[in-house]
């Protein structure tokens, strides 16, 4: 502001200092008071005032936070957005949902503001199988798909019973935590009955030809021969 003063004139530049909205006073240069004896310069120096802007990323169940915060400082009075600082973390899935207000004007109505992001754990998927070792065939109606697990869930898988069949091995552990999709196959064999065709005399049951002994799964289908001797 300039202000026309007569020379000898008392003058007082406090009378001038302005209140200045989302601003505040640092300094001023020059002579406040005093008397005019030529042209007078009195410069107050002011600094925009400053609001802090936090933004969390907390996992939508456990309201743990998952990744580090972004903290900014933004002027009193100008625009804001948080959207920019929408991340990408690994084995999360962001929900596209949020709580706080994450564009408005700082310090209207606070200059503390605090947007937080939410995200789920990302899903992963369990399959189990169950197959005959020797044909890689699978029984029927006996896997499992599980779609319901997340990254670092814990999971149980069970070793089922099949007629004519036992068990041989599982080639991952059974139960445990998922972090990628995971396939656990357990692996059976169909159990086995001995044939053994007897050559002998009718009359005397001695034997008067080699025995004949046949490996045979259980329900399978057998022949023997009548030797010529």
């Amino acid at each position: 502001e300039e202000t026309p003063l007569e020379y000898g004139t008392s003058y007082n530049a406090r009378n001038y200092k302005a209140e200045i909205p989302n601003w505040e006073y640092v300094r001023v240069v020059g002579n406040e008071e005093g008397t005019i004896s030529g042209n007078v310069t009195v410069t107050y120096y002011y600094r925009r005032t400053i609001g802090n802007l936090t933004i969390h990323y907390v996992d939508s169940v456990t309201r743990e936070e998952i990744a580090t915060s972004e903290n900014r400082q933004w002027p009193l009075g100008e625009d804001y957005s948080t959207i920019p600082y929408i991340k990408t973390i690994s084995n999360y899935t962001f929900t596209n949902s949020h709580e706080g207000a994450e564009t408005g004007t700082m310090g209207d109505p606070t200059s503390d503001v605090h947007v937080t992001y939410l995200y789920t754990k990302a899903g992963v998927q369990l399959i189990v199988r169950y197959i005959d070792i020797d044909t890689g065939e699978e029984f029927p109606n006996s896997g499992v798909t599980n779609n319901s697990l997340h990254y670092g869930d814990h999971y149980d898988t069970e070793q089922k019973e099949f007629q004519y069949y036992h068990f041989v091995r599982v080639d991952k552990p059974t139960s445990g935590h998922i972090y990628n999709q995971l396939v656990i196959t357990y692996s059976y064999r169909r159990n086995t009955g001995i044939v053994r065709a007897y050559y002998r005399d009718i009359e005397t049951q001695q034997e008067i030809g080699v025995r004949e002994d046949q490996e045979i799964p259980y329900e399978g289908h057998y022949d023997t021969v009548q030797k010529g001797i």
